[in-house]
């Protein structure tokens, strides 16, 4: 049986399906033989066109899900890392502007604030940096107060700059010496530039970072010079030069910003 183009072409989709009978195979495949056309629509209809299934597009629809979640978490991630890094920023930089604008600072020059401060319970007994027993735990009733400051600041790390100069009579004098004789000084005391003292040295605490507690003796007057310069980081933040007496530093002396410990210290560690 011939069989009309357009038939062919109705029956085409059942062909491909291979639903249609034998004889009907048999007729569209005759028709093939006689007609190219015909032909070639089937193989353009047959060819291997890539199916998905319900189950791929699940499959693929789970994959899209996964990722955009994926993509989601990663975006919330950053931002939030980026409203982190710039809160960290402002907070120090807020910290800082604070800390050099506003340091933590206490100063007196007042001799009735001695107990409150320097005294055997005062508020530097709990700060100081180093141990303080050389200061004397109380005044002696005798004493003419000539200087007296506690000067304490901390922009960031604390500074102390404490002196007590005092004149009294022989009795309390000698018991003040031997109170101070008695204290176990530092054998090794010479630092930040320091080659001696302008009075006998009666009991010191120094060390090449935190600085120097020192009691001297002006045996002559029955004077008693007593100061403390500690800070950290090896230099201080106090500018002491422009408060305490010369005479009453350590000849030498030097524990400005930019010292030269300071500096070696930089070198050593590669700071510079």
């Amino acid at each position: 049986m011939n069989l009309k183009c357009y038939i062919v072409k109705d029956l085409l989709p059942n062909y491909a399906d291979k639903v249609t009978s034998e004889e009907t195979c048999n007729d569209i495949e005759k028709h093939f033989s006689e007609c190219e056309q015909c032909k070639k629509e089937y193989q353009a209809m047959t060819q291997q066109i890539p199916k998905t299934t319900l189950a791929d597009q699940k499959v693929n629809k789970k994959e899209v899900n996964y990722l955009k979640k994926c993509f989601r978490i990663i975006k919330i991630v950053v931002i939030c890392a980026i409203i982190l890094n710039i809160a960290i920023v402002g907070i120090f930089g807020a910290l800082l502007l604070y800390g050099v604008n506003h340091p933590a600072k206490d100063i007196t020059t007042d001799i009735a604030d001695y107990n409150k401060y320097l005294g055997a319970t005062g508020i530097h007994a709990d700060k100081n940096l180093i141990y303080n027993d050389i200061f004397p735990d109380s005044i002696p009733s005798s004493a003419d107060v000539e200087e007296f400051c506690y000067y304490y600041l901390n922009p960031w790390d604390p500074s102390y700059l404490c002196y007590l100069v005092y004149t009294c009579n022989d009795e309390e004098f000698s018991k003040e010496i031997e109170r101070l004789s008695k204290i176990e000084s530092s054998e090794d005391y010479l630092f930040y530039g320091t080659t001696g003292f302008n009075y006998p040295v009666c009991a010191i605490y120094a060390n090449d970072y935190t600085g120097y507690i020192y009691a001297m003796a002006d045996k002559e007057k029955n004077r008693l010079i007593y100061v403390e310069l500690t800070y950290c980081n090896y230099f201080s933040e106090i500018d002491y030069e422009a408060i305490i007496n010369k005479k009453h530093l350590p000849v030498g002396f030097d524990a400005k910003p930019g010292n030269p410990t300071r500096k070696k210290y930089d070198e050593e560690t590669g700071l510079n």
